[in-house]
């Protein structure tokens, strides 16, 4: 095993599995070396209250990497060695503090993303979004490459979203799917599913305010006109699927907003010390990452 300090920036929607319960991937990078990391699994609701982590919150843990699951950033997480390093990193003065720790990781397109998986086995990444074309729903079993596939195995079974109440919700009957054209010039277009957990966790919500339909709304309408507006600088986190390593999906989405600070592809060009200095313009931090 390995002592990994990480900042995580994607919890993906749970799903059951049948050795280790109701479970969770984290796609995190490693603090200060910026490496993508996939971690598996992580039980929340048998973690300590102490050990549960929000979204970009740094955390310690010791992780062996992953035997069955071949994709070189895939590691298996010892739960109890999980130690909270501060308080969730905020989104003020432009999203700076998580661009300065996201800096070290690689930027790409989804084009070339691709080319490094076939070359690499690359499964993870972070990628501009220059244009989202469409937005809509695919009944999951009509898709041909689940989401579930992300994690080592699914069951149909319920699941039990992770919060005082203990609320069940059943496996996705659909998935909401991006089109959209990444930076590479030759881009022909994706279409790539979203499995964030936020993402279905709003629609739920929705669901029980507004009904099915108004619901799907609401959630593209914060998907696509407010993360992938023109006033933002959009980024996808990408990872593929252990089955189908050739699909990739939406894990989760960066939107700081644009001109607030320095670009992410410019904080990478900086030399580390000068990322710390970077003046920025003041603004009210996102409302977001309140549920998870």
């Amino acid at each position: 095993m390995e002592k990994l300090t990480v900042l995580p920036v994607v919890k993906a929607y749970p799903e059951p599995s049948k050795k280790y319960g109701t479970t969770v991937c984290v796609a995190a990078v490693t603090i200060p070396e910026g490496r993508w990391v996939r971690l598996y699994p992580v039980r929340f609701p048998h973690l300590a209250l102490h050990k549960r982590f929000k979204k970009y919150q740094i955390f310690e843990a010791d992780a062996a990497k992953a035997e069955r699951d071949t994709r070189p950033e895939s590691y298996r997480i010892d739960e109890d060695s999980i130690r909270i390093v501060g308080e969730p990193i905020g989104t003020a003065h432009g999203w700076s503090e998580r661009k300065r720790l996201l800096a070290a990781a690689p930027v790409s397109s989804l084009c070339e993303l691709q080319r490094l998986r076939k070359v690499s086995g690359k499964s993870l990444g972070m990628i501009r979004v220059r244009e989202v074309t469409g937005f809509d729903v695919v009944e999951a079993d009509d898709e041909k490459h689940q989401a579930a596939d992300w994690t080592a195995e699914h069951d149909a079974a319920s699941l039990e979203l992770f919060n005082d109440n203990k609320q069940k919700v059943e496996a996705l009957p659909f998935k909401f799917r991006y089109h959209f054209r990444c930076l590479d010039p030759s881009c022909r277009g994706h279409k790539c599913s979203i499995i964030d957990w936020e993402a279905y966790e709003l629609h739920r919500k929705m669901v029980v305010v507004h009904g099915e339909q108004t619901a799907v709304e609401k959630v593209r309408q914060k998907y696509v006109d407010d993360l992938c507006g023109a006033d933002k600088e959009t980024y996808f986190f990408m990872g593929n699927m252990a089955r189908h390593p050739d699909s990739f999906l939406v894990l989760g989405v960066f939107y700081p907003n644009l001109g607030a600070s320095p670009t992410l592809f410019e904080f990478a060009e900086m030399d580390p010390a000068a990322r710390t200095k970077v003046p920025a313009k003041p603004e009210a931090p996102s409302p977001e990452e309140s549920l998870f």
